[in-house]
């Protein structure tokens, strides 16, 4: 798990400083609060 929590701190670094958008698709909501937006899709369609 600490590896994967380097790699999500890399991509929140990257995003700060460069100002890219980072699309990532995951199960995790530990993966997923490092995100600004969060997009619920259930059963194909977007809750």
């Amino acid at each position: 798990m600490k590896s994967a929590i380097e790699i999500l701190e890399v991509l929140k670094q990257i995003n700060i400083e460069n100002q890219i958008t980072i699309a990532m698709v995951t199960h995790s909501p530990v993966a997923s609060n490092y995100g600004n937006v969060r997009i619920h899709i259930d059963k194909g369609s977007i809750v």
